[in-house]
């Protein structure tokens, strides 16, 4: 699922379905937690790229660990 998701965020038109499921997962599964984070941590360059930051996004944001 956390592909999934990460996949509905990244296009703009799906990206609200992708925001919103991936909160209701967090909440109602907490291993959706671990696996999400795991899979942002393994593709922080991706998602600074997605977002245009110059910078590397830190294993500590809110962005990656939720």
């Amino acid at each position: 699922m956390p592909i999934l998701f990460f996949v509905l965020q990244f296009f703009p038109s799906t990206k609200a379905w992708g925001d919103n499921l991936t909160t209701i997962c967090r909440i109602l599964f907490p291993s959706f937690c671990f696996g999400d984070s795991l899979y942002k941590m393994a593709f922080r360059r991706v998602i600074s790229v997605i977002n245009e930051e110059k910078d590397l996004i830190d294993v500590w944001d809110s962005r990656v660990s939720g």
